[in-house]
């Protein structure tokens, strides 16, 4: 992966994100002159989980949010609809 721009902007964390893609069980030994080693890929499988955990609670978050958001929605319809009775 000599001399590709991702691989040279990547530098020393090329490694841990090819082991990430391939997964634990690749049968990949060596990238770029490197032996990848049982503790690249124990790294590479705790730092997918961090990634996967910090995804999920952003995507709960967002889920929170909209669900604030649409519960303001039917409180103002509400209001308004109380405002146009009286």
């Amino acid at each position: 992966m000599a001399g590709n721009p991702f691989n040279d902007a990547k530098g020393e964390g090329m490694k841990l994100e090819i082991c990430i893609a391939l997964g634990p069980r690749s049968g990949i030994k060596i990238m770029n002159e490197d032996e990848i080693t049982a503790e690249d890929r124990a790294e590479a499988v705790k730092e997918n989980e961090e990634r996967i955990r910090i995804a999920k609670e952003a995507e709960e978050e967002a889920a929170r949010e909209a669900a604030a958001k649409e519960a303001e929605g039917k409180e103002g319809e509400g209001e308004a609809e109380a405002v146009e009775d009286e």
